[in-house]
């Protein structure tokens, strides 16, 4: 995941988060790669064992997804400057100094695959399940028929909600509005990944939702919002 950075600092910033729970964040500044921090998800608490489980079970702590995330400003900007990584079974919150700010357990029976961040709201998916959260509690969810592969998020124009996109391997991208299926859009092939090319165009009255195919195509649809 790529950190935003200022302009004029010349700097940039990855992130990035391994199978071991580990997650660092690097800065490039006049040629030269620093490591700003390292955190070991293992090292918070994530991994506190309930009495009912076995204690010699290893929990499974690597880094599925990131994203990034921040408050919007007065100017209704937002700044990236937190980072939110997932495990299979916790979402973790960290600031741009690596200090954890936010930890929350997942409520899908599937491991996350996918973890997404807009604001207050927070989008995960499993193989077959999506939750959506606001301020950390679960407002929706929907159960796709095959299973999702990729998964992307628009924030309407002139509203608080958000249309989420569900590629799923049956060649079709499911669109999920407080969630219910909204639309169904058909696919040329499985989709492996998808964006959407036109997010930050204001008071856009559709996507443009960009995907690529198992084929190794890449094709572009437009979704009426």
């Amino acid at each position: 995941s790529l950190t935003s950075s200022s302009s004029s600092s010349y700097a940039h910033k990855l992130c990035v988060g391994d199978n071991r729970g580990t997650i660092s964040l690097f800065e490039s500044k006049r040629g030269a790669l620093n490591n700003v921090f390292t955190h070991n998800v293992q090292s918070n608490g994530m991994e506190q064992k309930n009495n009912s489980i076995d204690k010699t079970a290893k929990k499974d702590n690597s880094i599925t997804s990131l994203s990034l995330g921040g408050t919007p400003g007065k100017n209704g900007i937002t700044k990236l400057d937190k980072i939110f990584a997932s495990t299979p079974t916790q979402i973790l919150g960290l600031s741009k100094k690596g200090k954890p700010f936010f930890n929350m357990e997942s409520n899908i029976a599937e491991p996350i695959s996918i973890m997404q961040v807009s604001k207050s709201r927070l989008f995960i998916s499993g193989e077959f399940a999506y939750n959506g959260y606001k301020d950390g509690v679960d407002f929706e969810s929907f159960i796709s028929l095959d299973g999702i592969t990729c998964m992307e998020h628009n924030e309407l124009s002139n509203s608080d909600n958000y249309d989420v996109y569900l590629g799923s391997k049956d060649k079709t991208i499911r669109v999920v509005r407080d969630g219910n299926l909204r639309l169904s859009v058909d696919a040329k092939q499985g989709v492996t990944a998808m964006g959407i090319y036109n997010k930050k165009e204001e008071n856009r009255r559709n996507t443009k939702l960009v995907y690529g195919a198992r084929d190794g195509g890449v094709h572009c649809v437009n979704v009426l919002n």
